[in-house]
């Protein structure tokens, strides 16, 4: 199971949580400025999170020279969508209120 939570912290930094019987990653970032972040599955990359028309928008550009991503989440009739994008493969997820 996949508990993700975020929280707005002051104005516009906010606090991403995905927790999983498995691991814990949590992202702390500011809307509109790009930063140093660390993916849950250990790389690093500089992270860019912007709003765009309702949709949290994160591009990550890697810092090793390895690939960038694209996510989009956003909210439709109650569920968490996210659309995740490398490489031209995308995979879609959506998540329910337990």
């Amino acid at each position: 199971m996949l508990k993700i939570e975020k929280k707005c912290l002051i104005q516009n930094i906010y606090v991403d949580f995905s927790v999983s019987t498995f691991k814990t990653h949590v992202s702390k970032f500011t809307i509109g400025k790009e930063q140093d972040d660390k993916t849950a599955d250990g790389r690093d990359v500089k992270s860019l999170y912007t709003l765009e028309n309702d949709h949290l928008i994160q591009v990550e550009k890697s810092n090793s020279g390895g690939k960038d991503s694209h996510i989009d989440r956003y909210i439709d009739g109650g569920k968490l969508v996210i659309i995740c994008e490398c490489n031209g493969v995308k995979s879609t997820r959506v998540y329910t209120k337990a």
